[in-house]
């Protein structure tokens, strides 16, 4: 709906992302209010167009499900279903209970309503998901968490991912698909997102309190940040003063072929850019690398 929503940055952390149609008329009505409002949906619909030829979006419909036993069966389940159908029953009908009021204001309650029972409704297909599908993993992306019951917000991998993703930056729209794909498929940039969804896996099992996630998270993200600043800036000047010195007995060992100097020298210099790449795989904060990398994409 607006440009604080991305699905290319929504992609950063998943694999694919499963979506819904919501009613298109109702949205173009909205959109309006929005500066270059009809403009940016219709960038957005071609955007995730384009995703789904690549496999990166997939359309589904709840109904194509049919009877979901586990519904009755499960409390939790329940509760979820319950909270996202009383929020999206409060829509219905939000043009004739707000006839006098201006646009802007019923727009203010749309999206405020369409926040929680979107919120709601991941959550509860992606548990319903993860019952159905086993082999594969669900979680549900919240930007905001809307809710009038402690019970509902506890550590879990969505919360946590809902802290990391605040230090993604928000892709636009217009940015190329297949320099984004080429970015995923990089093996190193793989290592460093399996490594992020390693460490969101175990902090997401610790005793610790969601403040105390997000002060982490804070904390190893920062130090990392100035650690690569610091080690980058050592070893550049390093390399630099190998270059220096190796460029003049280079140039020497050939007028007097010393083959086998010339080489050293060139080894020292690739010796030093291995040394940087093996430092920074033992940085503190590494597992959290991948967000450092995706900033990098600004």
């Amino acid at each position: 709906m607006d440009d604080s929503d991305s699905i290319k940055t929504s992609l950063l952390l998943f694999d694919k992302i499963f979506v819904e149609y919501a009613k298109i008329e109702t949205i173009e009505k909205l959109v309006i209010i929005l500066p270059h409002g009809k403009e940016l949906l219709k960038k957005k619909l071609n955007e995730i167009e384009q995703l789904e030829k690549h496999g990166l979006v997939e359309f589904f419909d709840l109904k194509q499900l049919g009877p979901i036993p586990q519904l009755i069966e499960n409390p939790s389940l329940k509760h979820l279903f319950n909270r996202y159908q009383e929020s999206y029953d409060k829509i219905h009908g939000i043009g004739e209970r707000n006839k006098d009021k201006d646009l802007v204001e019923v727009f203010a309650e749309f999206m405020t309503l369409d926040r929680t029972g979107a919120q709601y409704s991941a959550r509860f297909k992606s548990a319903m998901f993860n019952l159905l599908d086993p082999k594969n993993e669900y979680i549900p992306i919240i930007k905001s968490f809307e809710t009038d019951s402690k019970t509902d917000w506890e550590v879990s991998k969505e919360t946590i991912l809902n802290i990391v993703f605040k230090k993604f930056p928000v892709i636009p729209v217009e940015s190329s698909i297949d320099d984004f794909i080429a970015f995923k498929s990089n093996s190193d940039i793989k290592l460093r997102y399996y490594e992020l969804r390693d460490f969101i896996t175990t902090i997401s099992k610790s005793n610790l309190s969601l403040k105390e996630i997000e002060d982490k998270i804070e904390y190893l993200y920062n130090q990392y940040i100035q650690s690569v600043a610091y080690f980058q800036k050592k070893y550049k000047t390093s390399i630099l003063e190998t270059m220096c010195i190796a460029t003049a007995t280079i140039i020497e060992d050939m007028v007097k072929f010393k083959y086998s100097d010339l080489v050293k020298k060139i080894f020292e210099i690739k010796s030093k850019k291995y040394n940087l790449i093996e430092a920074e795989r033992n940085l503190k904060g590494r597992e959290l690398s991948y967000i450092y990398k995706v900033n990098e994409l600004k």
